[in-house]
C-alpha cells in the first residue's frame, strides 16, 4: 500500500493504548475495546483521515514520528490504526504518531485500519 507494511492486525498494546485514551472520552472504553477486536481491516487514505478526525499533524521533527518513519523506510510493517466514525468526525483512538508518519511519507497512502461507527 504505497509502499507501506502493514501487520494483519493491531497488537495487544495497541489496544491498550486506546483503552487508556478512550477511557478520557468514555465511561467506560472496554466494550469499544472488545468491539475493535472483532472488528474487520478497512482502508482508508492518510489525508481523508486526518481531514475526517480534525486532527493537526505533528511535525517531522517530532521523535515519535521521525522512529515509525525509519520503520517505514526499513519496511518493517506498522500496527493498523484504530477509529472510531462518529457523525460529524472520526476519533484516532490508536495510531496517532503512525498517521503523521504515513502522512509525511505519502499524503495519499493507503491506511489499514479498524474503525467502529458510534
Amino acid at each position: 500500500m504505497h509502499g507501506i507494511e502493514w501487520l494483519n492486525e493491531p497488537e495487544e498494546h495497541n489496544y491498550t493504548g486506546a483503552a487508556s485514551y478512550l477511557d478520557l472520552l468514555y465511561n467506560d472504553s472496554a466494550p469499544l475495546i472488545r468491539r475493535f477486536k472483532a472488528a474487520g481491516m478497512s482502508v482508508f487514505r492518510v489525508n481523508d483521515i486526518f481531514r475526517a478526525s480534525k486532527s493537526i499533524i505533528l511535525p517531522k521533527d517530532n521523535h515519535k514520528v521521525k522512529e515509525i518513519t525509519s520503520k517505514i523506510v526499513g519496511r518493517i510493517p506498522l500496527s493498523p490504526v484504530l477509529l472510531i466514525k462518529h457523525p460529524v468526525s472520526t476519533i484516532i483512538a490508536d495510531g496517532y504518531h503512525r498517521l503523521c508518519a504515513v502522512y509525511y511519507f505519502n499524503e495519499f497512502s493507503l491506511v489499514r485500519c479498524k474503525i467502529l461507527n458510534q
